[in-house]
């Protein structure tokens, strides 16, 4: 079996949440420094698919910024793929979230 990265320590918008501002980025922190984040490994669908977003990355964590402002009272889904490795080459445990917006 090989080694993981670990799962997602912080999320700046918890799995579930609701009343999430339209504005709203998803930033997520990592247990430890890791690699390959981007639009591939980390993105955000509404539904009408995938939203477009600048995603960003520093060390041992990420933030996915939608390029224009979320529909209200929609539901987004957010995905992190294990091609995200961390320094030792080791994938990270996929992880996929959800949140509703507000008014």
């Amino acid at each position: 079996m090989p080694n993981l990265v670990g799962t997602v320590g912080m999320l700046a918008v918890p799995n579930g949440s609701i009343n999430v501002a339209v504005t709203a980025n998803v930033s997520i922190g990592f247990s430890e420094n890791v690699t390959n984040v981007s639009s591939a490994t980390f993105s955000l669908s509404g539904p009408s698919g995938d939203v477009p977003a600048d995603v960003g990355s520093a060390l041992a964590s990420a933030s996915l910024n939608p390029t224009h402002q979320l529909l209200p009272n929609t539901t987004y889904s957010y995905s992190l793929t294990s091609a995200i490795i961390d320094l030792a080459a080791n994938p990270l445990i996929a992880f996929t979230g959800t949140f509703t917006t507000g008014i």
